[in-house]
């Protein structure tokens, strides 16, 4: 027997943004992800694919950042690949402190 559940969405008033339904949530959460949360998975060796270019980026795993986490990545673009026995290939060659 399948059951389904339904989700209430109230009204959204002036003050509130809109709601948005989970599916849409899920599926931005890997485009334009900022690159604070790029420099926290690529420095936790977090499985993943990064890429970022300008104010564009794409994010193909990984996690978010802790919210104490003050790096950030400050290439103008850049690409990296992280595997999960902690191997990583990464354009970037800076450092993760803030500036």
């Amino acid at each position: 027997m399948v059951t389904h559940r339904t989700r209430v969405m109230s009204h959204s008033t002036e003050s509130e943004p809109h709601a948005q339904n989970e599916s849409d949530r899920d599926r931005a959460r890997w485009l334009n992800v900022p690159r604070r949360d790029i420099a926290y998975s690529m420095d936790c060796l977090v499985p993943g694919l990064y890429f970022w270019f300008g104010r564009r980026s794409i994010c193909i795993g990984g996690c978010e950042a802790e919210t104490g986490y003050p790096g950030t990545v400050h290439s103008f673009a850049g690409l990296a690949l992280v595997l999960p026995n902690y191997q990583i290939w990464t354009t970037y060659r800076g450092d993760y402190d803030p500036r």
